[in-house]
């Protein structure tokens, strides 16, 4: 057999990409559950780039949770490989001498969550050791800054000002005193506002003001106090009236950007529950045909221009939709997303005849108590599990056992039936 000259890493580095924020809210109840969240979202990348691969996570993937999704998607040379001393940070955590152990003298084909200043370090100490390493989503050269920049609220806003595309009237506010001056001229005009952390995360930083008596001091008071604000400038920014009951109210885009080419690779709809994201609806029935030939001129015109920036690889852009069928670009997302795995997922059960299946992602579900074990759990809900002959199931995608929470995505032939899928599943072990 011929020796493998290449080696694909796919390296979850998840929580790494929130590492400021995490850290900076560490010391609470709350702040520690969202780090081990974070850190049990790094699981999923088990789905990305398809077989051939050694996925790199914080902790190990469950190993009967691995075994069964590699039966499912028939992976074949597929490892997990996990650092002895794991932690927040995945670049900092692994040893060179280790690395280079696993590797060998194959060249190295790195396919990150996100580009930090830690991974192009780790980078760095590889290529200083001889190793032949390339990144698929790397900047370019000298414009590293781009990923912070683009996937802050403050940067998607400045850059997406220059471009003909819709977005809410907003505001960056860099002090206190702009702060109060936004909010109170919002009021004034009587338009209700969102504030927006530069740096939150998947609703984490978001305050909605529906209500325009809420007291000004108050609210500048959460944004003074809570440290998730503390990290840099916020936005103030026009509360668009979405349609709840319309559906697909808040669509977005993945994109793909390399030095000769920008493309869309899925559009799909987000699950958004009190303005914190829950998961995906990718596939057939995601989004209706005329909403998505709205976004994609405007995804290419800011993917284009992000390009033209230097930005290479994945990013997404979150729309919301107005109760008047109006489409505003809310924020962009400069990594791999919550609907990254879905895609990748989907394209490998189905290839390009996945827009004819409907795929529903959540990585938030509680199960009950009750259930004392992966092994109980993977039992229990075995018949439930996606079935290659009945082309429809459910794909377990990560447990984390401290705080009982479990991903999933439910594979259907329309969304109908994906979501009973879902909903029989999630009554198992409720």
């Amino acid at each position: 057999m011929e020796k493998e000259k290449s080696i694909n890493i796919v390296f979850a580095n998840t929580a790494e990409a929130f590492e400021d924020i995490l850290i900076s809210n560490g010391g609470s109840e709350e702040g520690q559950r969202r780090i081990r969240h974070e850190m049990a979202l790094s699981k999923r990348a088990f789905f990305w780039e398809g077989d051939n691969k050694i996925v790199i996570t914080p902790f190990p993937i469950p190993k009967e949770l691995f075994g069964l999704n590699c039966k499912i998607l028939e992976f074949s040379n597929t490892s997990n490989y996990s650092p002895r001393n794991g932690g927040l940070n995945l670049s900092n955590s692994i040893d060179v001498d280790s690395f280079k152990e696993l590797v060998g003298d194959r060249s190295v084909v790195f396919s990150p969550y996100a580009i930090t200043p830690s991974f192009l370090n780790f980078i760095d100490k590889l290529q200083t050791c001889g190793l032949n390493v390339f990144v698929d989503n790397m900047p370019s050269k000298g414009r590293y800054d781009l990923v912070k920049y683009l996937d802050s609220k403050s940067g998607f806003r400045k850059e997406i000002e220059k471009l003909d595309v819709k977005c809410p009237k907003g505001y960056i506010c860099q002090t206190t005193d702009e702060l109060k001056n936004m909010i109170d001229w919002f009021k004034t005009n009587e338009r209700p506002f969102i504030i927006k952390a530069d740096q939150g995360e998947s609703g984490w930083g978001l305050i909605l003001v529906n209500d325009l008596q809420t007291a000004t001091n108050s609210l500048i008071n959460q944004v003074s106090t809570e440290t998730i604000w503390l990290n840099g400038s916020c936005i103030v920014e026009e509360l668009v009236n979405i349609d709840e009951s319309m559906g697909s109210c808040s669509p977005s885009a993945e994109l793909f950007v390399t030095d000769s080419e920008v493309k869309i690779t899925y559009i799909c709809s987000q699950i958004v529950v009190n303005g914190e994201f829950q998961g995906t609806v990718v596939g057939k029935g995601a989004i209706p045909p005329d909403i998505a030939k709205q976004i994609k001129e405007p995804a290419l015109i800011l993917g284009e221009h992000f390009q033209s920036l230097g930005y290479r690889g994945i990013f997404d852009i979150d729309y919301v939709i107005s109760k008047t069928g109006e489409i505003f670009a809310v924020e962009t997302n400069a990594r791999r997303t919550g609907g990254t795995h879905v895609y990748d997922l989907a394209k490998k059960l189905f290839g390009a005849d996945f827009e004819n299946h409907s795929f529903i992602s959540n990585d938030h579900f509680e199960y009950s108590e009750r259930i004392k074990s992966i092994a109980e759990l993977l039992e229990k809900t075995s018949k439930h599990i996606y079935s290659k002959d009945n082309k429809m199931g459910i794909i377990i995608t990560l447990i984390n056992e401290t705080d009982r929470i479990l991903g999933y995505v439910a594979v259907g032939e329309d969304v109908e039936m994906a979501t009973n899928i879902a909903n029989g599943f999630k009554n198992l072990l409720t």
